[in-house]
C-alpha cells in the first residue's frame, strides 16, 4: 500500500496530479478531510480551524469562544498539552459588556490545532495508502519508512494562465492568488515547523509541470510510490 505527501503550487496541477496518483494506485486522496476531522475532535466549525490556519484577524477571541465550549473549565485541555490554561482579560477597548459571555485566550491554539493535526495525519499514515495533500504533511512524517514526499511546481507565467482558465478570472486576480497562496504556505510552514515549504531538500521529488504533462508527472509519482516502499 502506498503513501504519498503532496506539496503543490496553486496553478502547478498538484492537485489534478495527486487526485490521478490517488485513483490509479487505489488509494484515498485526503485534503480539507484533515480539516473536517480536527474541527470535530476540537467540536469547532470548520472555518475556526481555516482562521488558525490563516492567522487571520480576529481568529484568538473565535477560537476562544468555540474552545470554551467543547472545554468550559479548560480541564479537557489538560490531556493534550498537560496546562489547564488561565483567562485571560480582554483589553479595555475591548471590554465585553456584563450581559455578554467572559471572552478566554488559552495562547495555547497552534498547539491544540498541532496536536489534532498530527493525530489525524498519522492515523491516516498508519492506515496507509493514501495521497495527503497540504498541511505540511511531509515533515509530520519525515521520518515514517516508505512515505514518498513530493512537491509539485511550475513557472510563474503558466501558473497565471492555468488560474485564469480555471477560475475565469482576469490576470491581476490570479496573480494576487498565486502570490496569497505561496505566502501562506511558506508562512504556515515556517510558523508550525520553522522549516521552509519549498525547500527541496525535504522532498523526494519536485515535478516540474511546466515541462512535464499531468500524466508523465502522474506516472513518475506512481513509479516511485511503488519503488520507495
Amino acid at each position: 500500500m502506498a503513501l504519498v505527501t503532496l506539496s503543490r503550487q496553486l496553478g502547478s496541477w498538484g492537485e489534478e496530479i495527486g487526485q490521478d496518483v490517488a485513483r490509479q494506485l487505489g488509494a484515498s486522496f485526503i485534503d480539507r478531510e484533515i480539516i473536517k476531522s480536527v474541527a470535530m475532535r476540537m467540536d469547532a466549525p470548520e472555518q475556526l480551524i481555516d482562521d488558525i490556519e490563516e492567522k487571520t484577524p480576529g481568529f484568538a477571541k473565535r477560537v476562544a469562544n468555540a474552545i470554551i465550549q467543547a472545554f468550559a473549565d479548560g480541564t479537557g485541555l489538560a490531556p493534550l498539552v498537560g496546562v489547564v490554561p488561565a483567562p485571560v482579560l480582554p483589553p479595555p477597548e475591548e471590554e465585553e459588556s456584563e450581559a455578554s459571555p467572559p471572552v478566554f485566550s488559552f495562547d495555547l491554539n497552534d498547539t491544540l490545532y498541532l496536536n489534532f493535526v498530527r493525530e489525524v495525519v498519522q492515523e491516516i499514515a498508519q492506515a496507509g495508502n493514501a495521497v495527503i495533500a497540504g498541511r505540511a504533511a511531509h515533515l509530520l512524517l519525515k521520518e515514517v519508512a516508505g512515505a514518498l514526499h513530493v512537491l509539485v511546481v511550475a513557472p510563474w507565467p503558466l501558473r497565471i494562465e492555468r488560474i485564469m482558465e480555471q477560475r475565469g478570472c482576469s490576470r491581476d486576480a490570479a496573480e494576487k492568488s498565486a502570490r496569497d497562496s505561496d505566502h501562506a504556505r511558506e508562512s504556515y510552514t515556517e510558523r508550525f515547523y520553522h522549516a521552509h515549504w519549498a525547500d527541496p531538500t525535504r522532498y523526494h521529488l519536485t515535478l516540474n509541470t511546466g515541462f512535464l504533462t499531468r500524466e508523465q508527472a502522474c506516472a513518475i509519482v506512481i513509479d516511485a510510490a511503488q519503488r520507495i516502499r
